[in-house]
């Protein structure tokens, strides 16, 4: 089935795979490299799988060690086949393909920054949420609660909106209104 807008010859699909490979600093894991091509609803699964296979075999992209057979990367080869044909790209396929990788380094740098982890103790688990900023803490927060049910509940919702948990804590210890209300109900 042709998308429309997209490319559909395997051909074609192999230049986005090395235009892809090369926009994001050269090296991408195969899953995510398939992400972006589809994200960017520019080419068929099978095609990439297909145009991926075929500039392995001609040496155009190669696996970034024995050790990870799943991160690929463009040879040099790669990066001179691409200089003479990116501009057969359409300029819609390249912005689709540039957001579509944007989009996924963000989703990427978000699940880098947010950590949560659930350790058992002697009367049930303490869950621990974390918000990094580079190398600082935005938020740290530990729980105890008596059930894994509980602990993974607590996980599962800081994990779908950590960023709008962090404004709600500040302001609660924040809000001046809600401060004077509890001083004067004391």
């Amino acid at each position: 089935m042709a998308i429309i807008g997209g490319l559909n010859s395997v051909p074609d699909v192999k230049v986005l795979v090395l235009y892809i490979l090369n926009y994001a600093g050269g090296q991408l894991s195969k899953e995510n490299l398939m992400r972006i091509a589809l994200d960017g609803g520019t080419a068929e699964y099978f095609d990439i799988a297909q145009a991926i296979d075929g500039l392995m075999n001609s040496g155009l992209v190669d696996f970034v060690s024995q050790n990870t057979p799943d991160q690929l990367y463009i040879t040099e080869l790669g990066r001179e086949t691409l200089s003479v044909f990116e501009r057969s790209l359409p300029l819609s396929v390249r912005r689709k393909n540039q957001s579509a990788l944007l989009r996924l380094l963000a989703e990427i740098e978000r699940k880098r920054s947010i950590k949560s982890r659930i350790e058992q103790k002697e009367h049930g688990f303490e869950v621990v949420c974390t918000i990094l900023e580079g190398e600082d803490t935005l938020l740290e927060y530990r729980l105890f609660v008596p059930t894994l049910i509980q602990a993974q509940m607590i996980v599962d919702q800081f994990e779908t909106d950590p960023i709008s948990k962090y404004k709600n804590i500040l302001q609660l210890l924040i809000d001046e209104k809600l401060f004077e209300e509890e001083y004067n109900n004391e």
